[in-house]
């Protein structure tokens, strides 16, 4: 929805190649939403690609604290983030902490983040799964 605004507002505007500026319009704004306001959560998903799972913790309870503080933010991410994400970074945020003290063998700590993650949002299968597999454990 909003491409095809940014596409026919160039249209509007006469530009010849409206469809490729709309698109390298989104995305441009879409890579500087995102490495704005999810900052720490970007800083964190990289750690977790190096394996840094220790190092990772804190940047995602820093985007967890920011998108807490800021929920229209993250109930709004499809027009705020241009993210068109199901699972709300809050949500992302207190699963991945999860799954990163689970990596470090923290296992009290990987149980008490996803259930907070199900405690705030019930219908996490992300969640669900995390814990089942730290009960199979």
């Amino acid at each position: 929805m909003v491409m095809a605004s940014l596409i026919a507002i160039y249209y509007a505007m006469g530009i010849k190649e409206y469809i490729l500026f709309g698109a390298l319009t989104y995305l441009a704004t879409s890579f500087v939403l995102r490495g704005t306001l999810a900052i720490q959560h970007r800083r964190g998903m990289k750690l977790v690609r190096q394996g840094n799972f220790n190092d990772a913790i804190p940047h995602f309870k820093n985007s967890y604290d920011f998108f807490s503080q800021h929920k229209w933010i993250d109930n709004y991410r499809y027009l705020a983030l241009l993210s068109s994400s199901l699972m709300s970074y809050s949500e992302m945020a207190l699963c991945n902490t999860a799954f990163c003290y689970g990596q470090i063998g923290d296992r009290q700590q990987a149980v008490y983040y996803y259930e907070q993650a199900l405690q705030e949002y019930p219908d996490s299968g992300l969640a669900k799964a995390g814990l089942a597999m730290l009960k199979a454990v």
